[in-house]
């Protein structure tokens, strides 16, 4: 199995699944776990990109976003990657949305940006197994202060949205949405929008990771770190494996689990530990969507409660 450990405090988020089974994982002040910022400033490819425009790109390889595959993308200006080949203005709005008829796309900050300046730059670069889109010192038109971002692209259709130094903020949208996504399928997954939430306002060193319902945790960039505890700890795990806490002193116990609203969706009894046995092997799980569960781990002696992520 592999198990990563994430920070769970006042600054780590997570949301959805949206309608297709799309998850994201936040987190701010440069957590090792999270952002692995790409420079490429000196190493890729500086885009001619003016105010109010957008380029096309190849990418390496068949990037897949929602039930869709593209071999290319679209770069705007004003903060959007997107599939479609037309201009996105500069009036954000929030997601789902199907203004400029511009279906899917990738808002990692979606604004009236002007890279066209003699500081500011778009750079693209790809490396094979990913790609990546950097924003360098643009500033929103109207503001002062400049943003460096960027978003990380990759075969498996895990998606990395980065910002590195940011010293604006209006009503920026930061999200993903799916063409289809007006239909009632709800097949988008926002993250802010006109600085709501407010705790979500992109700072810097922070990172939004969306992670599609195929994706498995070892096919992320997360950081596998060994486990010494669960106190404040969110435990990353593929179906149908759980984690066990160290601390757990019985031979047999009883697992519930439960989702994010508290009901009960599973119980287990007398499930049996082994002495130094980290993960068990659970029926029943490798069925449930990927998603943020609670752990309840109850034996003779003691009981353990405790948070998952499970992805298959």
């Amino acid at each position: 199995m592999f198990l990563t450990i994430l920070q769970l405090c006042y600054l780590f988020s997570f949301g959805g699944p949206d309608g297709y089974g799309y998850l994201f994982l936040a987190t701010k002040d440069g957590d090792p776990l999270y952002f692995h910022w790409e420079d490429i400033t000196e190493t890729g490819t500086r885009l001619d990109l003016g105010d109010d425009d957008y380029v096309a790109i190849d990418l390496p390889f068949s990037f897949p976003f929602y039930d869709a595959l593209y071999n290319y993308a679209f770069i705007g200006s004003n903060g959007l990657i997107y599939f479609a080949d037309q201009y996105v203005g500069i009036e954000n709005e929030c997601l789902p949305t199907h203004i400029y008829d511009v279906g899917d796309l990738i808002a990692l900050y979606w604004s009236d940006l002007n890279p066209e300046d003699s500081v500011a730059g778009v750079y693209y670069q790809n490396f094979g197994s990913y790609t990546v889109i950097e924003y360098h010192m643009v500033p929103i038109v109207g503001l002062s202060g400049r943003n460096t971002f960027e978003v990380i692209l990759t075969p498996t259709g895990y998606i990395e949205l980065l910002y590195l130094h940011m010293e604006s903020y209006s009503d920026e949208t930061i999200g993903i949405q799916d063409a289809t996504a007006l239909s009632g399928n709800h097949w988008y997954l926002e993250y802010v929008c006109e600085g709501e939430p407010s705790l979500r306002v992109p700072s810097d060193s922070s990172a939004v990771l969306y992670i599609p319902p195929w994706v498995s945790a070892k096919e992320t960039r997360l950081t596998s770190k060994p486990i010494h505890n669960t106190s404040g700890k969110l435990l990353l795990c593929r179906a149908p494996s759980l984690p066990v806490p160290a601390s757990v002193p019985d031979d047999f116990v009883d697992l519930f689990l439960f989702r994010a609203d508290g009901r009960t969706i599973l119980k287990v009894p007398g499930i049996g530990i082994g002495r130094g046995e980290s993960n068990l092997t659970v029926p029943g799980t490798a069925s449930l969507p990927s998603g943020i569960y609670r752990v309840l781990l109850r034996g003779r002696k003691t009981e353990r409660r405790y948070s998952i992520l499970l992805l298959h």
